[in-house]
């Protein structure tokens, strides 16, 4: 993923194996997409560290034969706004207006490089933090924020990825 500009934050897993598994699910995509049974196309979902990698897949190798990618709270999002030119198919993006990680600041890039493009749709609960959806962790989550974006990602799904 270096390759196309994207740098990964991460202090537990090395880059190296990130980018594996990124590459990993690029092929998945592609494998999965060429089944016969796989009638409503793929998609991948992902949350923070998640959100991020799904954004790279979707750019990666011209979509990666996704129908549809939803990115929660990609802390690295905002560094690789370029990415979006790349990505073929749709993508729905979420932050949260008070997040501390990404700021309001770094979403209005994303908003920025998102206006204009009818594949893109970005999402931010102005009264929610990072993590907002993570109900394991109540120090983040905010259940009317999750309520609300989970919503928005399913509906964004059920257009994208219909089930046949």
């Amino acid at each position: 993923m270096a390759e196309i500009g994207f740098t990964l934050m991460c202090e537990q897993t090395p880059a190296k194996e990130l980018v594996a598994d990124a590459v990993a699910a690029e092929r998945t995509g592609f494998a999965l997409a060429a089944r016969p049974e796989v009638t409503g196309g793929t998609g991948a979902l992902g949350f923070c560290l998640g959100g991020s990698l799904a954004y790279a897949v979707a750019a990666g190798a011209g979509g990666s034969g996704l129908s549809a990618v939803v990115s929660f709270y990609g802390a690295d999002v905002p560094d690789a706004p370029q990415l979006l030119s790349g990505i073929r198919g749709p993508i729905q993006f979420h932050f949260g207006g008070r997040d501390p990680y990404i700021p309001r600041d770094r979403v209005a890039v994303v908003e920025k490089a998102a206006a204009g493009r009818p594949n893109v749709e970005v999402h931010v609960q102005e009264d929610a933090g990072h993590a907002f959806h993570n109900f394991f962790a109540p120090m983040f989550h905010n259940p009317e924020a999750g309520r609300r974006a989970w919503g928005l990602a399913m509906d964004f799904l059920r257009r994208h990825l219909p089930a046949v």
